[in-house]
């Protein structure tokens, strides 16, 4: 449930010389995506596609104490620490495409009820840059690399020095989206960056 390194396809391209941020993954689940059976493919197809209210309710307050022990890792002693106030909550968004066709953020609303789980502000850090839609599960790992790091953007207004952030999502896959993410948080000045996910794709071999 909780992997501080880099997902294996990650840490191929790493290995390849390609430069990724210091980041840590925690996940909640394996992710079948071929096993319509799967009780973690049937819960997050249930978020996704019906916009479940019960399925949202049950995954935010399963990965909570992922959030909870990261925050308690990432801890120093002090008045602001115990508050949480260094810590913000944000989300990698899909494409307005990506989203037109369930009408629904399954990410975003994950963020959004963990934030009022843990009592920390959740913001949206990025923006999807419009004219680069290609789907990701199309790609390979170094693909999906190159596509995630030409897709989003950081709102120029968002202060994020010296601020913790716990990046959400709900399916990591190769850890492509997230680096991409992670690294546009750490470069604008973000003292950690920590990637929580309702699930962890199986890679069949």
């Amino acid at each position: 449930m909780r992997c501080r390194c880099l997902p294996a396809a990650l840490q191929k391209e790493k290995a390849a010389g390609v430069k990724l941020p210091q980041t840590e993954f925690y996940h909640l689940m394996p992710y079948e995506s071929g096993n319509l059976r799967a009780p973690a493919v049937k819960l997050l197809l249930r978020l996704k596609r019906q916009k479940d209210a019960d399925a949202l309710d049950f995954l935010a307050s399963q990965m909570m104490p992922l959030c909870e022990c990261a925050i308690a890792e990432h801890r120093v002693d002090s008045a602001m620490d115990k508050r949480n106030a260094d810590w913000i909550i944000t989300y990698a968004p899909r494409s307005r495409k990506a989203s037109a066709k369930n009408g629904f953020d399954q990410s975003a609303a994950l963020a959004k009820r963990l934030s009022h789980l843990l009592g920390i502000p959740c913001k949206q850090c990025f923006r999807h840059i419009r004219g680069q839609n290609t789907v990701q599960k199309t790609l390979n790992s170094a693909g999906r690399l190159e596509n995630a790091g030409k897709s989003y953007q950081l709102y120029s207004k968002i202060e994020l020095n010296g601020k913790r952030v716990l990046l959400i999502d709900d399916i990591l896959t190769t850890g492509a989206t997230l680096s991409a993410c992670a690294g546009l948080l750490l470069t604008a000045g973000a003292a950690a960056c920590i990637c929580v996910t309702a699930a962890k794709t199986v890679l069949q071999p």
